[in-house]
């Protein structure tokens, strides 16, 4: 019989650890990944804060691994900078933070997914934006290190939801103008009250600026009897909000659904809206409420919400034609390929101190974002908006 010695058990050993080395101790690649995605979104948002593409890839220590899938990306986020430069609009600084699992890796591809929080500083007030949105990036490895192929946005933004009337549009705070991209909101009054229609390359926009105060189309509060309602509890509840959820009331964008209308429909609740009695079907646009196991599709569809709020009026709100006469509170609905039907809500949430308006809203997440912001995602938006008034 053989002896079996130290060095024959050692030696055995270290074959079985050579033999499994490539499944049992490969590295895990996750964290070169998260830094790789992390490294091509502070580029891009620093591109829309500094407008400079190469600063932003010479100060980026992975440019070379993500340059070539985020070119176009990084094209949007300096074409940005540009658009809201033009509107007034700049932010001084941004910071990003990236959150990620464990990636999926086969061969030499990986998956990563991720949930991206950027905050913005504006650059003329002490006011920050920001935004929420889930990557999935996928890498291949070449020459030895991972690189970038792509990134996709998993958020569909604000999908067109197929339940309710179609919206004729007649009280837009907008009328279609002939200015670049589309343009479907005139700026407000600040920026151009002087000029003539069309100067400056932009839509004719005279007809549309006359000064106004904000509460002037609102009725007086004794014409109600019903009750009071805080429009700065609603802009209160949704910039808190915007990025966490309350779990105290279901919500559809995890399940792959939009949850743009039933956070509006939770920030006016919170406000003071009462919720109707319930009589007529939940697919009616005559009722709006919230109940244990289900709700009115008025809470949780932006087109339906906005039906409502319209029949609802002269009570609970009114149209707005002019930005002067919103308030941080009021509820604005959009329609993102300007065909005539609501695909969006959110609530107004700020100012800028040049009368830009500022939103919070989800699906995607977003808090104090602007207008122009919006106009420059969606080239062909047309934004209606709803005064919520005071007392009904």
């Amino acid at each position: 019989m053989q002896r079996v010695t130290r060095s024959m058990v050692s030696a055995t050993v270290l074959a079985a650890s050579l033999s499994f080395a490539p499944n049992a101790l490969a590295e895990d690649p996750s964290n070169r990944l998260t830094e790789i995605a992390r490294s091509a979104l502070e580029a891009q948002n620093d591109l829309v804060v500094r407008g400079d593409v190469q600063a932003a890839l010479r100060d980026s220590r992975h440019a070379s691994a993500f340059r070539d899938a985020m070119r176009v990306k990084l094209e949007r986020a300096h074409g940005k900078r540009l658009h809201l430069a033009r509107n007034n609009v700049a932010f001084r600084a941004a910071r990003t933070q990236l959150v990620s699992g464990a990636a999926r890796v086969s061969g030499d591809t990986a998956i990563l997914e991720a949930s991206e929080v950027t905050q913005f500083d504006y650059a003329s007030d002490s006011v920050q934006a920001g935004q929420r949105l889930s990557h999935r990036f996928i890498f291949v490895r070449s020459g030895g290190d991972w690189r970038m192929v792509s990134d996709s946005i998993l958020d569909i933004e604000a999908r067109f939801e197929t339940r309710g009337e179609r919206v004729a549009g007649t009280d837009s705070t907008t009328r279609r103008g002939t200015g670049p991209a589309g343009r479907a909101v005139p700026r407000p009054e600040r920026a151009r009250r002087n000029r003539g229609a069309g100067s400056g390359g932009g839509a004719a926009l005279a007809p549309f600026l006359h000064l106004m105060t904000a509460a002037s189309t609102r009725p007086a509060a004794s014409f109600y009897t019903r009750g009071i309602v805080s429009t700065d509890d609603i802009s209160a509840y949704a910039y808190s909000y915007a990025y966490n959820y309350n779990t105290a009331y279901r919500e559809f964008k995890s399940s792959g659904g939009n949850d743009c209308a039933n956070f509006v429909s939770q920030a006016l609740k919170v406000g003071g809206w009462t919720e109707t009695a319930g009589t007529q079907a939940r697919t009616s646009i005559y009722e709006w409420w919230y109940g244990a196991f289900t709700q009115t599709y008025t809470w949780t569809s932006a087109r339906d919400l906005y039906n409502f709020a319209k029949q609802s009026s002269p009570y609970r709100t009114g149209a707005a034609q002019y930005w002067s006469e919103t308030l941080r509170g009021d509820i604005v609905f959009f329609d993102w390929t300007g065909d005539g039907s609501i695909d969006h809500s959110a609530v107004i949430t700020g100012y800028l101190s040049n009368g830009e308006p500022l939103f919070s809203y989800h699906t995607t997440d977003r808090q104090n974002y602007a207008l122009s912001s919006i106009e420059y995602d969606n080239a062909n938006v047309v934004v209606y908006t709803r005064m919520v008034y005071a007392m009904y």
